[in-house]
């Protein structure tokens, strides 16, 4: 009897550590996509200005020659 309580205790004990590495790994993925997804919102609105100020210029260029 002792035997099988300690195997159930052992059992979900190692149940709880690998369901919390899971949720490390989880997080821890998580975490990296969200670092790349801010890296490539950075990035699209660098271009955004980018592209604005090259209208802006051109617009500027355009009434210039008028």
């Amino acid at each position: 009897m002792l035997e099988v309580l300690v195997g159930k205790t052992i059992e979900q004990a190692l149940l709880e550590v690998m369901e919390e590495e899971e949720l490390a790994d989880l997080r821890a993925t998580q975490y990296a996509f969200e670092e790349l997804r801010n890296v490539e919102l950075a990035e699209v609105q660098r271009l955004e200005e980018q592209e604005r100020r090259h209208r802006e210029e051109k617009v500027g260029s355009d009434s210039f020659l008028d």
